[in-house]
C-alpha cells in the first residue's frame, strides 16, 4: 500500500537499532542493539510482527553481532565476542538452546548458504562448515575463499551473503584508508611568538 506502520517500540532511544534479518515466513524480524551509556554490549533483539512484542533473543549480556536466521528458520548464527576474542556461533531459533561454536580463532559474519551450510569470514578468508540436523558441525572448516589485499569485514558488519540459489558469494572488503594530504600555507605565522625562530 506504500503506507508504514509501526512494528514495535524499543524503550532506550540512547542505543541504536540496525536490522540484521528476518524469517522466510515474514513473522520475526531480527535487531542489533548498540550504544547507549558506558558503552553496553550490542544485544540481539526480536520483534514477533504478529504480537508487536519485542524481546531480547539471548539474556546472557554477551556482546552479539550480525545475527542470521537459517532458510529453514530453525537456528540462528551470530558472532559474539567471549574473553576478547569474536567467534561464530549457532543456536536455536527463537530458542531457548545451548549456543555451539562453530569458528576457532576468531570469525564473523555468517550467511547461509542452505539450511545446513554456513559460511563465515575469518581473517582473510570464507570458511564453510557443515552443520547435522542439530546444529552441530558436521565436518572440517573449509577454506572457499581469500581475499589478496586486506582484511575481511569486522566484528560488527555484515561483510559477507550469499545468493538465493547459493552459486554466488558477495564479500565486502575494506578499501584502501588514504590519509588526506594537507598543504599550509604562511604555517610560521600560525607558531606563537618567538617559536619560529627556535
Amino acid at each position: 500500500t506504500g503506507q508504514s506502520r509501526r512494528l514495535s517500540g524499543f524503550p532506550d532511544r540512547r542505543r541504536r537499532l540496525e536490522t540484521t534479518d528476518w524469517t522466510r515466513d515474514g513473522r520475526y524480524i531480527l535487531l542489533e542493539a548498540s550504544g547507549g551509556n558506558a558503552n553496553p554490549p550490542s544485544d540481539a533483539m526480536v520483534v514477533d510482527v504478529t504480537t508487536g512484542t519485542l524481546s531480547r533473543l539471548f539474556d546472557d549480556g554477551t556482546d552479539v553481532f550480525g545475527m542470521r536466521v537459517s532458510p529453514d528458520g530453525r537456528y540462528v548464527a551470530y558472532a559474539a565476542t567471549r574473553g576478547g576474542e569474536t567467534d561464530v556461533f549457532v543456536r536455536p531459533f527463537p530458542g531457548p538452546g545451548t549456543p555451539i561454536r562453530l569458528s576457532s580463532g576468531g570469525g564473523a559474519s555468517p550467511a547461509w548458504r542452505g539450511s545446513r551450510e554456513l559460511l563465515y569470514v575469518a581473517g582473510r578468508a570464507v570458511l564453510a562448515v557443515t552443520l547435522d540436523q542439530s546444529g552441530t558441525p558436521a565436518g572440517t572448516r573449509t577454506v572457499i575463499a581469500e581475499a589478496t589485499l586486506a582484511a575481511l569485514g569486522a566484528a560488527g558488519e555484515l561483510a559477507l551473503d550469499v545468493s538465493p540459489n547459493g552459486r554466488q558469494i558477495v564479500v565486502a572488503i575494506p578499501g584502501d584508508v588514504v590519509s588526506p594530504l594537507l598543504v599550509i600555507s604562511n604555517w610560521q605565522r600560525r607558531l606563537p611568538s618567538g617559536a619560529a625562530a627556535r
